[in-house]
């Protein structure tokens, strides 16, 4: 009798927790790390990039004229570089300091993420039938030309002419 209530209080508790866990393990190990900023956007820390989506309208009467398509796509850019432009500048680079701070103390750097911002990488634009046309950009955080190569830029190389 008391080999039942211990295999009851004990052994069913661990066989739940070892299934119950069995579903998040799949989960992560599927690696992706996405953070969501805000309704338009997010960083896909895994991936390394931030993507951000901007709304656009045509203008009243135009809605499905190539001019307002047009106007609605490039108001819907404006809007994700404007998104993106807050992602970033939220962005920690350490415990202490968000980019956001960089940006403000040096012209050069702010004047370069500016730059990035507006050089996004287009990845998708939708119309609807009302005129409203929807942009998602991204930018890249790693590499040459990204955010990290614009706050950390590699040294470069010493040239000895000593010889």
């Amino acid at each position: 009798m008391n080999f039942q209530k211990v295999s009851h209080y004990v052994i069913f508790p661990i066989i739940f927790l070892l299934f119950a866990h069995l579903p998040a393990q799949e989960e992560s190990e599927q690696g992706a790390v996405v953070e969501k900023i805000g309704e338009q956007g997010q960083i896909d820390w895994s991936g390394g990039f931030i993507y951000a989506t901007g709304i656009g309208l045509a203008p009243k009467g135009e809605e499905n004229t190539p001019y307002g398509k047009t106007a609605a796509r490039q108001a819907a850019i404006v809007d994700a570089q404007k998104n993106l432009a807050e992602i970033v500048y939220g962005v920690r680079v350490d415990s202490y300091t968000a980019i956001k701070d960089s940006v403000l103390k040096n012209s050069v750097i702010r004047t370069k993420v500016e730059g990035l911002i507006r050089g996004a990488q287009p990845v998708s634009f939708n119309f609807t039938k009302e005129g409203t046309a929807e942009a998602t950009l991204r930018l890249a955080l790693n590499g040459k030309g990204t955010i990290s190569d614009v706050l950390f830029p590699s040294p470069e190389p010493k040239i000895i002419d000593d010889w």
